[in-house]
This record gives structure tokens, C-alpha cells and sequence, in this order.
């Protein structure tokens, strides 16, 4: 009878192989470990403020005054607003109310240094209220540390 010889193969897919061994020391190769490189350390990034300063706050708002502009020629109602900001520490901000402003004879220390053409008493629910509003949302401060800020701001509108 002849002999039968049953070859079997074996092949693993998605194995990982065993790893490798590194050969022994000799006398020819060094055994230190090589140096590594520097890693730089990672650039420093400057810590945001406490809160904002009465600058930041009117460079940031300053910077939109065209767009008050459009709401004054857009509604034609100058005068003297006064709205109240809630700035959160990313810059944004969360709310915007208009507060009513005494009118000169009920009140005129809101109005120290002022023209004496210039009058309050603007009504926080007009259109020209609610379009300061949608503007003042718009506006991103600088980032600082710490609990959201209320700012009362006050906007003059007039024609030149």
C-alpha cells in the first residue's frame, strides 16, 4: 500500500505576530538607549482676565456704532437709550433689556455733560429699542474668567 501524507495549512488573518526580540548585546554594538529629542514645551496661552474694563466693554460696542446708526435712520427716534447686557465669560452675549431712562425733568443727572437738546424717557419696547437690541446680541467682548457680567450701557442717538 502507498502512503498518504494529509498537509494541512494554518493561516490566521487579523493576528497580530509576535513580537520581536531584539538580539543579544555584543561586544561590537553599544548598549546605552539613543538620546531623545527636546519636545518643546507647549506655547503658553495668556490666562483670560477677572472682568472686563469700561475700555474693552466701549471698544466692543464702539465698533458697531455704524449699525446704531441704521437703527436711528431706519426708525428716526434719537434720543437717549439705555440698555443692560449680560456678558458671559466667552464674550457673548445673553441678553440684552432696555431700561427706561428718566426723562430730563425727572431725573437730570443721567444727563451731566449731555446737550440739553438730548431727552430720555424712550419707551424699552419701541423699534428702535428692539433694533438696538438685535444689534447689541451681535457683539463679542474679550474672554474672561469668572460669573456672567451685567453691563448698563448708555447709547445716544442723534443726527449730526
Amino acid at each position: 500500500m502507498g502512503r498518504v501524507v494529509l498537509v494541512i495549512t494554518v493561516a490566521f488573518y487579523g493576528c497580530a505576530s509576535a513580537p520581536r526580540q531584539e538580539p543579544a548585546p555584543s561586544a561590537n554594538r553599544p548598549t546605552a538607549p539613543r538620546p531623545r529629542r527636546p519636545v518643546a514645551p507647549p506655547p503658553k496661552k495668556e490666562p483670560p482676565k477677572r472682568e472686563l474694563t469700561q475700555e474693552e466693554i466701549h471698544l466692543a460696542i464702539s465698533q458697531h456704532s455704524h449699525k446704531a446708526i441704521d437703527c436711528l435712520k431706519r426708525h428716526e427716534d434719537p434720543g437717549f437709550y439705555m440698555m443692560k447686557l449680560q456678558v458671559l465669560s466667552d464674550g457673548s452675549v445673553s441678553k440684552v433689556t432696555p431700561v427706561r431712562v428718566p426723562t430730563r425733568a425727572e431725573d437730570p443727572r443721567p444727563y451731566a455733560g449731555l446737550p440739553p437738546d438730548v431727552d430720555g424717557g424712550k419707551d424699552p419696547l419701541s423699534p428702535t429699542s428692539a433694533c438696538l437690541v438685535r444689534l447689541l446680541k451681535t457683539i463679542r467682548f474679550p474672554r474672561f474668567k469668572g460669573w456672567p457680567m451685567d453691563i448698563q450701557y448708555p447709547i445716544l442717538l442723534r443726527h449730526n
